[in-house]
């Protein structure tokens, strides 16, 4: 080291390629899968212990990905969903807020056919 040198050297234990990266904490699903920035990652060789845990995934600035759990790097691949959602078209969007809107009977319907003045007394009749 030279005397006008002031860095200290880097301690044996650290990596800075586990520091200068992007982290975040995952659960891990009971499937055994972690989402990730939308990708659906399937861990290998999973334990049942790892059910609903955190998990941490560590993207290096190359777009290599590391799962890390309990300090260990887990082997995984990517999978894609088994069924894509389809986008409902126009017309299906339309017929959909038709049927949860108000029901209005057809022309021929029996409440359609009804007439008060012939009903005013039924009440009465009962007695």
């Amino acid at each position: 080291m030279r005397p006008d040198d002031l860095h200290r050297p880097l301690p044996k234990g650290l990596n800075l390629r586990d520091i200068f990266c992007l982290k975040g904490s995952r659960t891990i699903n009971n499937g055994y899968l972690v989402r990730w920035k939308g990708r659906l990652l399937l861990i290998e060789n999973a334990s049942i212990a790892m059910k609903r845990r955190q998990t941490l995934v560590l993207e290096h600035f190359d777009g290599r990905l590391v799962i890390r759990f309990n300090g260990r790097d887990l082997n995984y691949r990517e999978v894609r969903d088994a069924k894509p959602q389809p986008r409902p078209s126009q017309e299906q969007k339309k017929a959909q807020e038709k049927k949860n809107g108000k029901y209005i009977p057809p022309p021929n319907h029996p409440w359609r056919n009804w007439e008060p003045h012939l009903h005013h007394n039924c009440y009465l009749e009962r007695i």
